[in-house]
């Protein structure tokens, strides 16, 4: 199963970019079951405000009538961030499609809470 989701990373005022108008960023997608995507580099983002958006398709692994919950996070590695702060975690419900008693049953995708910005 395929399950597609969107981030943001916010640039604002990052400390010492007074000396360079032009940044590196560098992410990567993290989730529960151990899973982290490979790291991105983005090249070229202006040092002022500005909000990155990246999209990730991230396919699970969904044996029939399997069920649980599971989560995934967009995680700055660059700029390093000055202050402990945490990577907000989209959390989901899947239910994977299976089939009883000769029927298909479809599988179930369930946000508990609003989408929120990661």
């Amino acid at each position: 199963m395929t399950i597609n989701f969107l981030g943001t990373i916010e640039v604002v005022n990052w400390p010492g970019n007074a000396k360079y108008d032009q940044i590196v960023v560098q992410y990567r997608w993290i989730g529960s079951g151990n899973f982290a995507s490979p790291t991105q580099t983005v090249r070229g983002v202006p040092a002022s405000a500005a909000l990155l958006n990246y999209t990730y398709a991230w396919t699970i692994n969904c044996p029939a009538g399997a069920s649980g919950t599971n989560w995934l996070a967009l995680q700055v590695i660059s700029p390093r961030i000055s202050k402990n702060t945490s990577n907000p975690h989209a959390t989901f419900m899947l239910t994977c499609p299976t089939t009883v008693n000769g029927k298909k049953v479809a599988g179930r995708l369930t946000i508990p809470t609003r989408p929120r910005r990661i």
